[in-house]
């Protein structure tokens, strides 16, 4: 092998070294980018199911409240509590779908993590 030829290769190597180291940290980055959005997407599926058993201790509460009331009150009662309840399951419903947009971000970006060339 010629002295042109090793140095030919080794620039090579070196180039392809470099490449590597490149793509080392882009890789890094980008599970330190998933972890904190896995994080974000724990937090929103706690906060959401923490919404969840609020509801239902509402739901508790108010069923036990309505079992007091006379017949005219519990209608009464019963219209506002019905309005407070589909307000609650708005918000869940939102909470639910923010949490499946953020998981469907974390899925995209872990198939372009995982994606060669990209």
């Amino acid at each position: 092998m010629s002295y042109e030829q090793a140095d030919q290769a080794l620039r090579a190597a070196r180039d392809e070294q470099r490449a590597l180291e490149t793509a080392l940290q882009q890789v890094e980055f980008a599970l330190t980018s998933n972890r904190e959005r896995e994080r974000d997407v724990t937090h929103a599926a706690e906060v959401a199911a923490a919404d969840a058993e609020r509801l239902e201790a509402d739901v508790t509460a108010a069923t036990a409240e309505l079992s007091r009331l006379d017949d005219g009150a519990a209608r009464s009662g019963l219209d506002g509590w019905l309005g407070k309840r589909a307000a609650a399951e708005e918000a869940l419903r939102q909470a639910r779908s923010k949490l499946e947009e953020l998981g469907q971000q974390l899925r995209s970006t872990d198939e372009r993590r995982l994606t060669p060339g990209a």
